[in-house]
């Protein structure tokens, strides 16, 4: 009984720790970043920077501008104390149909969500292994589309950074040497 209520203190403890350093970067944050254009949220346990497109692309396009690019540096300064996290970039857009390469706008979504994560792993530092991208398009609004403000609003690009136990259930905890693979049966063809 002992042993177990040591645990469970040693837990709790681990668990306080925890909740201090995320708090810790949500303050970093928000007080590096938060402006009209970036702002940060924290939703059931999902730290959330939200920037608005007009500071990462030109309107129609998946090419970073230097202000964004300034936005994803930061970003990954900060991060770079805390390698355990997982990073989700989603792109959004809003509802107007989009006339230029991109086919729809989960496209462009998609486009944008690659282009920071290309940024993020390339040229600020971030290690591949703990980022992803998503595209949504038109189809997760924060306001309605029904005015140019709220439209606005909808055109941005979230960064999502989560703990590793929520980051998904798609990660493989061990990985097959080619030497485990190679002893592996082969399928017949």
């Amino acid at each position: 009984l002992a042993a177990l209520q040591r645990k469970a203190a040693d837990l709790e403890k681990e668990k306080e720790m925890a909740a201090q350093r995320a708090k810790g970067l949500e303050d970093q944050l928000r007080s590096d970043l938060e402006s009209k254009d970036v702002t940060i949220s924290n939703l059931q346990g999902r730290l959330t920077v939200n920037i608005l497109d007009r500071v990462m692309f030109d309107s129609g396009e998946a090419v970073l501008q230097p202000d964004g690019e300034a936005v994803l540096r930061k970003i990954a300064a900060i991060l770079a104390g805390h390698p355990d996290l997982k990073i989700h970039v989603v792109g959004h857009t809003d509802n107007v149909p989009i006339r230029n390469r991109y086919a729809s706008n989960w496209e462009l979504s998609a486009a944008r969500a690659l282009a920071a994560v290309h940024f993020l792993t390339e040229k600020a530092g971030v290690d591949p292994r703990s980022v992803g991208a998503v595209g949504y398009g038109e189809y997760r609004p924060v306001a309605d589309n029904a005015t140019p403000e709220g439209r606005a609003r909808n055109r941005r690009i979230a960064i999502t950074i989560l703990a590793d136990e929520l980051a998904g259930a798609d990660t493989v905890p061990t990985v097959k040497t080619n030497a485990a693979i190679d002893s592996q049966p082969q399928p017949a063809v």
